[in-house]
């Protein structure tokens, strides 16, 4: 199943670089990605790395609206747009996966909390940019990959700003790293 989650995110990556705004729903593979990662998760509802590869997904979809079509700063995607049903669904897929990781989440249950923190704040100003820090560097230790290392970075550099980012989440399960 690893690798059948490996794919399915995959799916996912290749979707938000190639195709942000599809004209043709049927013909986008992130959606697609979507009906694998809840059918994965219906033939495996114990599989907390496949609850997380749906939320993932999930959340990555409800904030494709408030990008305008574009790859756009965190500070330029107008949140208001955000598909809200989706978002639900897909926190509580995250903190699912959280629960059920424990003390030793894989790479997908870190990155569906990181997730999860990111799209639940109100504004980007409000984003739990040191706890997210935290778990990209746990993520980068799971799974060394450039895309993870840039990721702590980049969050790294937001916190990095006095007075830019204060707000600090109140969910103890998706923000700990041991779940």
């Amino acid at each position: 199943i690893p690798v059948v989650l490996a794919c399915v995110h995959g799916m996912l990556a290749v979707a938000q670089r190639l195709t942000i705004d599809p004209a043709d729903p049927l013909g986008d593979p992130a959606a697609q990605a979507e009906r694998l990662a809840v059918a994965v998760v219906h033939a495996r509802p114990h599989d907390f790395e496949a609850r997380a590869v749906s939320a993932i997904i999930r959340l990555a979809l409800a904030r494709r609206p408030g990008r305008d079509g574009a790859a756009l700063a965190p500070e330029d995607v107008d949140r208001t747009q955000w598909d809200r049903a989706r978002i639900a669904v897909g926190i509580n897929d995250a903190v699912l996966a959280a629960d059920v990781a424990g003390v030793e989440p894989g790479r997908f249950a870190l990155e569906a909390r990181i997730a999860a923190l990111y799209t639940a704040a109100p504004t980007v100003w409000a984003v739990p940019w040191a706890p997210i820090t935290a778990l990209h560097l746990a993520d980068e230790t799971r799974w060394p990959a450039p895309s993870a290392t840039l990721s702590w970075r980049r969050c790294k550099n937001w916190i990095a700003v006095p007075g830019r980012c204060t707000a600090m989440s109140n969910s103890p399960s998706l923000i700990s790293i041991g779940g």
